[in-house]
């Protein structure tokens, strides 16, 4: 990655503002903390994933704390 130097001189920052901009063109997902979930929400979140009539027509039922664990990772 080919960044110029920052002003401030903080080249961690630089470097990662940079893997967001890449990541934010090549269309790559922000973390939900990013799009304003809050740490109380996965779990109603996974309640209301499971119960839904997509996912139950799904080959394979996750459970809400499969689910759980997947947005507490995405988090």
């Amino acid at each position: 990655m080919r960044l110029a130097s920052p002003a401030d001189g903080d080249r961690a920052r630089a470097a990662v503002e940079g893997v967001r901009e890449i990541s934010g063109a090549l269309g790559v997902k922000r973390p939900l903390r990013d799009l304003g979930v809050d740490r109380a929400m996965p779990a109603s979140i996974a309640v209301g994933a499971v119960a839904d009539a997509v996912t139950k027509n799904a080959p394979r039922l996750p459970s809400e704390s499969e689910v759980l664990e997947l947005l507490t990772l995405t988090y």
